[in-house]
């Protein structure tokens, strides 16, 4: 999971290099020590988030679990796949318009493929009106994402942002807005894991 964590990350490292939304400041001048501990640091961001997500899940199901009527319908896969393809591909060339779609694509492009083949999917989820899934995984990326954020406050090497949007209070470095953004990183982070670890869907 570690190298594979790392690679995605780098995924949205590429995608800034067009949309520039942060950078990173106070890095060391030794190339090789940055590359270091960005590796490392990106190595945590799936695991950080799944672990979270479980413990969360945990909690929740000594409860109830989260039910409601069916959200979509059964004939979603192309839609949302579409919709996903344009998400990813709108800010390569309208950055500073569509800059925030990255947190969303890769969600809707990989979750109608997961399920046709066979996988867990949040979106068949939204079918069957189960929100277990998707409660956990949100909450998680915000959790983890305030987390991040507090941590990277308080280092001398850290990124700020440079979203092109309004001034507006900030939580630590991130503009409150863009903060709403770690919840659907966690669910493409859960679509994303899920295509490449290949687990197939219960039942």
């Amino acid at each position: 999971m570690l190298p594979i964590s790392a690679l995605y990350w780098y995924l949205f490292e590429w995608y800034n290099l067009v949309i520039q939304n942060w950078v990173y400041i106070n890095t060391p001048p030794e190339k090789w020590i940055e590359i270091t501990m960005k590796l490392v640091s990106f190595a945590t961001v799936i695991p950080a988030l799944y672990e979270t997500a479980d413990l969360l899940d945990t909690l929740s199901r000594e409860r109830k679990e989260l039910r409601t009527r069916p959200l979509i319908p059964t004939d979603w896969h192309t839609p949302s796949f579409i919709l996903g393809l344009l998400l990813s591909l709108l800010p390569l060339f309208y950055p500073r318009t569509f800059f925030w779609s990255v947190w969303l694509g890769l969600f809707f492009l990989i979750d109608p493929v997961n399920d046709r083949l066979g996988r867990p999917s949040i979106l068949r989820d939204w079918q069957e009106g189960d929100l277990q899934r998707t409660t956990v995984f949100l909450i998680a990326g915000y959790i983890c994402g305030f987390f991040w954020e507090f941590w990277n406050y308080w280092a001398y090497a850290k990124w700020i942002y440079t979203v092109p949007i309004l001034d507006m209070p900030h939580i630590f470095e991130m503009p409150i807005l863009g903060f709403l953004g770690f919840g659907p990183f966690g669910l493409e982070t859960f679509a994303f894991w899920t295509l490449v670890w290949g687990r197939r869907r219960e039942g």
